[in-house]
């Protein structure tokens, strides 16, 4: 009898619980990653191997477009803020790969030391057909999905700054 009231509790309860709102733990995790109050980034490039300067890839192509993507939104500085972006393109043999990491400078002033860490990050592997237009259009690409991540976290910070 004891057992069958507390399945007939359990049964009652079990809705009610069901009940609760889904909740989104990753997207949750991915905005606390990004949100940054709406500040300006940097923009890093690496420099490119050999094999991406055959294909016709420069640096300073690669510069000039994610700080035009960054300028389209007001999310462009110089200088050495706490957040930037750090781009990457390397080309070997007839494959490329492109990442946009979106890093902040950390300081341990007891130690001092200083040095950046990874936040958040997105890349891509590809064909580039030795077409550098092609290769600089995919990694617009995966900024502009970095920039839509980063505006979707700081939505409310940047309306104020508007």
């Amino acid at each position: 009898m004891r057992l069958a009231a507390i399945v007939l509790v359990l049964l009652l309860v079990r809705p009610s619980v069901s009940k609760t709102p889904d909740v989104d733990v990753e997207g949750v995790l991915e905005a606390h990653k990004l949100f940054a109050n709406c500040a300006r980034l940097v923009v890093i490039v690496e420099d490119l191997s050999a094999n991406a300067r055959v294909i016709g890839l420069r640096k300073s192509d690669i510069q000039r477009t994610v700080e035009s993507l960054l300028r389209a939104v007001d999310l462009h500085t110089e200088g050495r803020p706490g957040q930037f972006l750090y781009i990457r393109v390397a080309v070997v043999g007839d494959v490329f790969m492109a990442s946009v990491d979106y890093d902040r400078w950390l300081s341990d002033t007891g130690h001092g030391r200083v040095g950046s860490v990874t936040v958040w990050g997105i890349d891509i592997l590809d064909v580039h057909g030795r077409d550098a237009v092609y290769v600089i259009g995919t990694l617009a690409d995966i900024t502009d999905a970095f920039l839509e991540k980063y505006l979707g976290a700081n939505a409310r910070a940047c309306e104020v700054r508007e």
